[in-house]
């Protein structure tokens, strides 16, 4: 007897940076493995693809998934480099230096600048729009809308974030003052709240921003659209299935980027099925071509050993 396929399945790509090149290597294995993204998530979850969501940079996986399907993943993370994005490596070294001493969604400080002659809040102002335009330019909002597939992505609204103001508290920091700059993370002060978006709630022209906005690190100023100012949607969700569940969606296929508990829970009639890094991945923000492609290998071997242990075809998939 054949099964018939169910429209209520969902693909959620946790956010994690430059962490989610493991979602690309997994995605390049299950496409290699079952022909598509749509046969592999009716062969695990048991049910037809109609809709992504992204938290972060999953958000950006998930557009160009949308968009360009593997073929626009592969263009994107095959290709990656700090110089494709900042330009200078003095920039990426501030980068990483942000990441190497503290956790991505725990900042204290926001932003470590070299003292050799750069303004911390000039050379966050610099990183930032250098970020933001590369997202940007990487979110063909037509190919998205034009897909047949929701898409739906999460940000934070920073409620009375004033981007005029840099009158900011120095915190200090167990580091030579000789050595580094310190400016603390604006998401700290403000009032803010979740928002969670699909094709729907955005306007015209205005996706590739809210995209972008989505992975507003922390450490970045944050992003004006419109007439409001967003930070990074993993701030209060990194993992957006409960509102893929609130949007109808009984079926999820969750590739993640950590370990740690999903900031906002769903409900057991929710069957999700994990496919989770073996062992911890890289700093969120050393966007170095090395990382990067030991990253992708890790979600290529990942997705092999999910495979073996799943019980396919069966409908449902499993919690």
């Amino acid at each position: 007897m054949k099964i018939s396929k169910r429209k209520d399945c969902c693909l959620v790509l946790e956010g994690g940076g430059v962490k989610c090149a493991y979602q690309y290597g997994v995605l390049k294995t299950l496409v290699r493995e079952f022909g598509s993204v749509e046969e592999a998530l009716y062969a695990l979850v048991g049910g037809e693809i109609k809709g992504v969501a992204g938290s972060s940079f999953g958000a950006v996986n998930s557009a160009m998934l949308l968009a360009g399907g593997m073929e626009k993943l592969e263009e994107f993370w095959e290709n990656l480099s700090a110089e494709r994005i900042f330009h200078e490596p003095r920039l990426q070294r501030i980068m990483e230096k942000i990441y190497a001493r503290q956790k991505v969604f725990d900042l204290s400080t926001a932003l470590f600048a070299l003292s050799s002659g750069l303004d911390p809040l000039a050379t966050q102002r610099k990183i930032s729009k250098l970020y933001y335009d590369f997202l940007i330019e990487n979110v063909d909002e037509d190919a998205v809308r034009s897909c047949g597939l929701e898409l739906g992505i999460t940000a934070v609204e920073l409620a009375d974030f004033d981007i005029r103001s840099d009158r900011i508290k120095m915190i200090p920091f167990d580091v030579d003052e000789a050595d580094v700059s310190l400016i603390p993370n604006y998401s700290k002060f403000v009032n803010k709240r979740l928002i969670e978006l699909f094709l729907k709630d955005i306007g015209k022209g205005s996706l590739p921003e809210f995209v972008a906005a989505s992975a507003a690190f922390p450490a970045f100023r944050p992003l004006k659209v419109g007439t409001k100012y967003y930070t990074d949607g993993g701030v209060l969700d990194n993992m957006p299935v409960s509102m893929m569940e609130r949007r109808g969606f009984r079926k999820a296929l969750v590739i993640r980027t950590g370990t740690g508990t999903p900031k906002q829970r769903w409900s057991d009639d929710m069957n999700v099925r994990f496919i989770t890094p073996s062992r911890e991945l890289g700093a969120a923000a050393v966007f170095s071509v090395k990382n990067i492609h030991e990253t992708i290998a890790l979600g290529e071997y990942d997705a092999v050993e999910a495979i073996k242990g799943s019980n396919l075809l069966l409908p449902g998939g499993t919690k």
